[in-house]
């Protein structure tokens, strides 16, 4: 009787440990501590983060990366919801873990070495990192010291999954296939049909001064509009305009294109200093841009798009807005951290071939705004 008068004192204790517990996590994932009290080697100590406030934890919370912050001795004071899925493990089971858990134990030395030379820098390297409920995974990891109000050390992580960027890479190479593909196919069907036309029947021009002028009047026509075609594919693959005139004249004739292709109302404001970036850097924002639009005609039902470019000191702003479907952040969120739609993810990686980020904000009542920063080198400030 005694014992289980025992146990059961036991249990209520536990019960209330429990709910304390579950409180306290509740209040590390919604951002209304910016404090935790963590049992480590050294005794118990309390990580204070200066600073820290709603604002930022929301934004941590939309990254499309992977973000920890951690003790020196791997006690994992905080991640986001996205490191959370690249483990496929809750985020409440994750805080108080220890983070070489996550890590082959062949590569826990070479990560502690990493630590230790992060001062004032940024460490970067390539390691694998152990799901428990999947395999391991390549990851490209950049860790940096956090200012803390205790003497005891703590870093922040980003992890980027290496193997989501190299199938990305992979489909990158299969859409450039298929275009190829395409464009045989056109060129075969179209434009070489065309051409075999006009050979033809410049082997069979009449002898008769009288049917000549009929038959080369057919002739120019088929010319004519072989040359039109030869200009739509390469448009296609290559804003001529852009080359010629620079950002501001290729979105113009872009948004003129829609406007007659798609019956919808396109308009475009760019600042002129937009044509003085790198042209690799120029093709990317129209990218970018047609991606956004197709988008916005195709999934949000767009019947108005408005594209504005503004340049400042140190960096370019593109905002693409439209009023179709309203799209919700989460969704967004969730869109680019597991969707298998190559639209959006090849968006990003455009944007991070030239150092730029991309923000996607809905609408107050319909539609979406796409915002794309880049930041210029000092060769794009002139």
């Amino acid at each position: 009787m005694n014992d289980i008068k025992s146990l059961r004192k036991r249990l209520k204790k536990l019960r209330v440990r429990l709910a304390d517990t579950e409180q306290t996590l509740e209040a590390i994932r919604t951002g209304k501590i910016d404090a935790l009290m963590v049992h480590t080697s050294e005794g118990e100590q309390v990580f204070t983060l200066r600073g820290a406030d709603r604002p930022y934890r929301v934004m941590v919370e939309q990254m499309a990366e992977g973000a920890v912050t951690f003790a020196r001795d791997g006690t994992i004071l905080f991640c986001n919801h996205r490191f959370a899925e690249l483990l496929h493990v809750p985020p409440e089971q994750i805080v108080g873990s220890n983070l070489f858990g996550y890590l082959p134990g062949t590569e826990r030395r070479a990560f502690q070495d990493l630590l230790h030379g992060v001062n004032g820098v940024a460490g970067r390297t390539e390691l694998h990192l152990l799901s428990p409920s999947g395999p391991r995974f390549p990851a490209h990891v950049s860790v940096t010291a956090l200012p803390l109000e205790e003497s005891t050390g703590a870093f922040s992580m980003v992890v980027n999954n290496l193997e989501e960027q190299r199938r990305l890479e992979r489909q990158v190479l299969d859409v450039s296939e298929r275009e190829q593909q395409r464009l045989g196919q056109d060129l075969h069907d179209g434009l070489g049909q065309a051409l075999a036309g006009i050979a033809y029947m410049l082997q069979s021009i009449p002898l008769e001064p009288d049917k000549q002028t009929g038959h080369l009047a057919r002739i120019t026509e088929l010319v004519n509009h072989s040359l039109t075609q030869t200009r739509e594919l390469a448009k296609g693959f290559y804003p001529v305009e852009l080359e010629r005139h620079g950002l501001q004249l290729a979105l113009q004739e872009l948004a003129m294109n829609v406007r007659r292709t798609f019956k919808i109302n396109c308009r475009v404001t760019c600042d002129k200093g937009m044509n003085r970036l790198d042209k690799a850097v120029q093709i990317q924002v129209f990218r970018i841009i047609q991606e956004s639009i197709r988008n916005a005609v195709k999934h949000g039902e767009a019947r108005t798009i408005h594209i504005q470019t503004a340049r400042a000191d140190n960096e370019a702003i593109v905002l693409i807005k439209n009023d179709g479907q309203r799209f919700p952040i989460e969704k967004m969120r969730l869109t680019l951290a597991n969707s298998h739609g190559m639209g959006l993810k090849i968006m990003h990686y455009r944007a991070r071939l030239i150092g730029a980020t991309l923000e996607f904000t809905p609408g107050r009542k319909s539609g979406c705004t796409v915002r794309c920063t880049i930041p210029l080198s000092q060769r794009n400030r002139r």
